[in-house]
């Protein structure tokens, strides 16, 4: 059977050997509108399961606070086991780290500059696949 994916003008998601990718496009501008799509979609392509998943913000996505609340409230996290955060820039993470850090997490989340770093960090909560 073939996984569902799903892709618009703002994102690319996609089940790829036991990951979510959620790939974010060339200098995206996600509202909270976008932000209920993109969650809804993921967790379509989780179809039911849980998912260690990457998020790739390296293109530059832009996010309102609206929708950055939606991307940390418990709907956001289902079916999600861990989170990484790929990024390219110093901005970058100095962002996301301080939304890390005031936003409590409710999953294990790490934010990287290398995909492959990422990706064997992810592979850490593959057991916890149901």
């Amino acid at each position: 059977m073939k996984n569902y994916s799903f892709k618009n003008e703002n994102v690319e998601i996609y089940l790829d050997e036991g990951v979510v990718f959620v790939v974010f496009a060339e200098n995206a501008r996600i509202t909270a509108e976008k932000a209920n799509i993109i969650v809804s979609e993921r967790l379509k392509v989780c179809n039911g399961r849980s998912y260690p998943t990457l998020a790739d913000c390296r293109k530059g996505s832009n996010m309102d606070q609206a929708s950055r609340a939606i991307f940390a409230s418990e709907d956001a996290v289902k079916n999600v086991v861990a989170g990484a955060l790929l990024i390219d820039n110093a901005i970058q993470r100095m962002l996301i780290n301080a939304y890390l850090w005031f936003g409590s997490p409710k999953v294990p989340n790490q934010v990287f500059t290398s995909e492959r770093k990422a990706l064997e960090w992810l592979q850490l909560f593959k057991y916890s696949l149901n």
